[in-house]
């Protein structure tokens, strides 16, 4: 794999580790905090709360994925 593919799949898998991060985060702060409150008409917090919850954990899982693939590329590449 040539250099510059190399950082743009390092980025991909930085990128969905902090976007994963930052929706787990937002998700628990919709479900603890905001509760039963409405959200701009789009539904209670609380189940928006729920799917951005499961959607940060898929994407903080893929990007670890990403980087995992990442790094035993690299080690192929290497022996």
């Amino acid at each position: 794999m040539s250099g510059w593919k190399s950082w743009i799949w390092a980025g991909l898998a930085l990128s969905l580790y902090v976007f994963g991060g930052l929706l787990i985060m937002a998700g628990l702060v919709m479900i603890g905090i905001l509760g039963a409150q409405d959200l701009w008409g789009w539904g209670e917090a609380r189940s928006i709360g729920y799917m951005a919850f499961g959607i940060g954990i898929f994407s903080l899982c893929h990007g670890c994925s990403d980087h995992a693939d990442y790094a035993q590329s690299r080690h192929r590449l290497s022996q």
